[in-house]
Formats: C-alpha cells, structure tokens, sequence
C-alpha cells in the first residue's frame, strides 16, 4: 500500500513537477544567455514602434523580445525592474499584456500539434482566430498605454540598459548562471506549492465536480459541440 502510494505521488507529482521545472530552467538559461549579451536590446528595436507608440519604457521592449523565448524569463525581467522602481505597477501590468503575442508565439507549435488532431481542418481556422485576438490584444494594449502611460514609460529606462555593451560569451555566461541562480529560486518558491495544490485539489475531485456542475446548469451551451470535426 506504501509503495503503491509513493508510485503514484511520483508519477502523477513528483516527475511532472520535477520534469516542469526542468524546462522552465532550460528556457530561464537560454533567455538569460540571450539578455546577458544584450541581444534582447537589439532584438527590442523591432517593438520600437509600438513600444514607443504606447509610452512603454526599453524594458518592456526587451521583455518583448524575450517572451518569444521564455515568458518566465520575459516575465523575471519585468518583476525585477519594478523591484528596482525602474517602471511603474502601471506599466508592469501593461508590459504583462503587451507580451501576448510573442507568448502566443512561444506556444503555438504545442498548441496546433493538440488542436490539429481534434479539429483536423478546423485547427488552422482556431489557429487564425486565436492569433488575431493575440495581436488584436497587442494592439488595444499599445492604445491604452499611449493614454495610460503620459510622462511615465519613456523615461523609465535603466541607466545600466543605457550603457549595455557587448559583452564575450564567458561573460555572458557568467552573468547567466548567477542570474539563473537568482530567479530560479524564486520561480521554485511559487511553482511547487502551486502545483501541488492543484494536484491536491485535483485528488479530491474539485475539477471533475466543477466540470459536471457546469454540465447540469449550462445547458444553454449545449450546441457548442466537443466532437471533432469530420
């Protein structure tokens, strides 16, 4: 009975979680390789227009960049320089938002090779669909921001990203791992206590219980059909 019990909090919790953690901590190491050389700095100046548009800071224009690789690391970059008063709450909760897209992109080869074998044919169409709410969201982002954000964002910007430099791969990778070091426990501190009350609650049937709740009294949605398409 022990065993079988140790068995299963390993294969339902243990390895997901650890598993998890492993590529979140693959995805942090290879963005923050790409920040420590600055590389996001350059690959900001393709959101400039909207960045610049919205009043959002360089930051947000390098975590921009950045999501298209991890929007963990995307994200830490964001909390750290609201952490250092480098931009306000206000644009860290735009700057949250305006990442969308990129995120959207991260995500995408997961998401068509799910949807591809329930909707077939449908999947380029919900792909479609979803991608034009993603940059549709952007976009309103980027207009609420240019109101939102007036003498706020553009001034907002590190001196230290002011006089960022190339930097040698030894460097970098200097830089990377004690940074890694840094937001990885705090990544940790959150994800595992998260997870394993989603896993707790899933044990005790709160899904499976809220699932057929909605099956009894949202009748009205019937005609919106799970089946995939022929």
């Amino acid at each position: 009975m022990e065993t079988d019990t140790i068995s299963l909090l390993w294969h339902q919790l243990g390895w997901p979680l650890v598993r998890l953690i492993i590529f979140i901590s693959i995805g942090l190491l290879v963005a923050n390789f790409i920040e420590a050389l600055n590389w996001t700095r350059k690959m900001a100046v393709l959101a400039r227009p909207l960045t610049r548009f919205g009043r959002l800071s360089n930051i947000t224009g390098a975590s921009f960049s950045m999501a298209f690789f991890s929007g963990v690391a995307a994200n830490t970059m964001l909390a750290e320089a609201y952490e250092k008063h480098e931009i306000s709450k206000k644009e860290l909760v735009l700057a949250n938002l305006f990442n969308s897209l990129p995120t959207y992109f991260l995500h995408l080869p997961t998401t068509f090779f799910i949807t591809a074998p329930l909707l077939k044919s449908a999947a380029f169409l919900y792909m479609g669909l979803t991608l034009a709410a993603a940059i549709l969201r952007t976009l309103v982002i980027t207009v609420v921001s240019h109101f939102l954000l007036q003498g706020e964002g553009m001034g907002s910007d590190s001196a230290s990203s002011a006089k960022a430099s190339e930097q040698s791969v030894k460097n970098a990778w200097e830089r990377t791992w004690k940074r890694f070091k840094r937001r990885i426990r705090k990544i940790i501190r959150y994800t595992i206590p998260i997870y394993i009350v989603f896993f707790l609650l899933n044990r005790v049937g709160l899904f499976t219980a809220l699932e057929e709740f909605m099956a009894a009294h949202l009748s009205f949605l019937a005609w919106l059909s799970p089946r995939p398409c022929p």
